[in-house]
C-alpha cells in the first residue's frame, strides 16, 4: 500500500521485531509507513528481544485480550557469573561471582528447574506498576521498588547447550512470563548470579515465526 494511502487495514500482521527497538516504536514505525491511524501490538517484547511481535490493525486491535493471553515460547541466552539492576546484558552490572567451579550437569539440572516455579520475581525495571507508577520510573528515579511476585507456569524447558558460562535454552511459559526473572532465579539457585544475553519469541500463541 503506498504510504500516502488514507485507507486503514483491518486484520493482523506478525512482525519479527528486530533487536534495539521497543515494541511501540516498531508500531509507530509501522503506522507512519502504511498510514494506519488505527494501529496497537499484543504482548510486548524488550528492546534486546527478537521475534513474534503481533501487530493490530484496525479492527483487529479487538481482538487484543483473546492474543495477550496465549502461552509464548521463546529461545535465549544466559550468561553465568554477573547480576545487572535489570537482569538482563543490557543493564548496570552490580554484582560479579566465581561460575568456573558449577559442574554442566549441574547448570542444566538447575535450568530444568523453571519447570518447578509457580512464581517469580518482578524485575525493579518493568512497567509493573506500583500505586500508579511503573517500577522502571521508581528505579530510574532513585526511588525505593517494591519487591514484586507474580504466578507464572513454565510449561516445558530444553537446554539447547552449556558452554559454560554461556547457557542456551528453549521454554514455553504463560503469558506475561520475565524471561529475565528466570534468568536471575537461576544465578540465585547456582550462587553466581546470571543474567539474559539475548532473546527470541518463536511463538506468541498461535502465531509463530515460521
Amino acid at each position: 500500500m503506498p504510504s500516502s494511502s488514507p485507507l486503514q487495514q483491518h486484520g493482523l500482521l506478525v512482525l519479527d521485531k528486530p533487536n534495539g527497538p521497543t515494541s511501540s516504536a516498531c508500531v509507530q514505525k509501522i503506522k507512519k509507513t502504511l498510514s494506519q491511524p488505527k494501529i496497537g501490538h499484543a504482548g510486548t517484547l524488550d528492546p534486546m528481544a527478537t521475534g513474534v511481535l503481533v501487530v493490530l490493525l484496525g479492527q483487529g486491535t479487538k481482538l487484543a485480550p483473546y492474543l495477550t493471553t496465549g502461552h509464548k515460547t521463546y529461545t535465549g541466552t544466559i550468561e553465568l557469573g554477573k547480576e545487572t539492576d535489570t537482569y538482563d546484558i543490557q543493564g548496570t552490572q552490580t554484582k560479579s561471582f566465581p561460575w568456573e567451579h558449577l559442574s554442566a550437569e549441574l547448570v542444566q539440572q538447575e535450568v530444568l528447574a523453571w519447570q518447578l516455579m509457580q512464581e517469580q520475581l518482578v524485575p525493579p525495571y518493568s512497567a509493573a506498576k506500583h500505586k500508579g507508577k511503573t517500577l522502571y520510573s521508581l528505579a530510574r528515579s532513585g526511588k525505593d521498588v517494591p519487591i514484586k511476585t507474580k504466578p507464572v507456569s513454565i510449561d516445558q524447558v530444553q537446554v539447547l547447550h552449556v558452554d559454560l558460562p554461556i547457557v542456551g535454552f528453549r521454554v514455553r511459559c504463560s503469558a506475561g512470563t520475565y524471561v529475565r526473572s528466570l534468568a536471575h532465579s537461576l544465578g540465585k539457585r547456582l550462587g553466581c548470579g546470571a543474567v539474559l544475553t539475548s532473546l527470541t519469541r518463536e511463538e506468541a500463541e498461535p502465531f509463530t515465526l515460521q
